[in-house]
């Protein structure tokens, strides 16, 4: 007679630990915290503060307002936040935004995102993951844009495919973004960082 398997509980003492995908993927975490898996070892991070939630929901809300403005369907249009992104070599990342297009049919979990966001924390470490180390795995990914949000430095640099490489786009705090993939779709800099200063006050 076949045993059922415990499911494999993790908390932030299991940091560094080191596990298979299969396991991560059927593991339950405690809340409070988020879970990557990067090459094989369990990272173990505070959720976002209240910034970086502030201008999450504002960004949600922005592709929100295009989409039925637009009158897409979840087919055509899809937005999560926190959502696990799976990398060709095992690793599991969680991005702040992650974002869908034309993807035809609900989101599973190995498709891709089409753009990922992520918003820069100070942390030494958490500047070099968003900066360095997440470029490389949403490359690896197969993601089309990567937008890394600082509202330290009051900036937006967002990376898109061509060729074999990013290309980068650097905009200021005052400046508008607009990315092919979303036709009228533009993105206020200085409205996204207002908002991150809003909740900053109560964080």
């Amino acid at each position: 007679m076949a045993t059922v398997q415990e499911v494999l509980q993790l908390g932030p003492e299991d940091a560094g630990r080191i596990i298979t995908p299969d396991d991560f993927d059927a593991a339950e975490g405690e809340e409070g915290w988020r879970y990557e898996l990067i090459r094989g070892v369990l990272v173990v991070s505070p959720i976002p503060r209240k910034p970086s939630r502030g201008m999450a929901g504002k960004l949600m809300h922005l592709f929100e307002s295009y989409a039925d403005y637009r009158r897409l369907s979840e087919d055509q249009l899809t937005v999560m936040f926190e959502e696990e992104i799976r990398i060709p070599s095992g690793s599991r990342r969680r991005c702040d935004v992650a974002v869908w297009i034309a993807l035809g049919r609900k989101a599973q979990a190995d498709d891709a995102p089409t753009i990922t966001v992520e918003f820069v924390s100070k942390r030494k470490a958490d500047i070099k993951r968003d900066y360095v180390d997440k470029r490389a795995d949403y490359w690896a990914a197969s993601v089309q844009e990567y937008w890394i949000i600082d509202r330290h430095q009051r900036r937006l640099t967002a990376l898109r495919r061509k060729g074999r490489r990013w290309e980068e786009h650097v905009l200021e705090e005052g400046e508008l973004y607009r990315t092919p993939l979303l036709p009228g779709f533009r993105l206020n800099l200085s409205d996204l960082f207002a908002r991150a200063d809003a909740v900053a006050e109560e964080d």
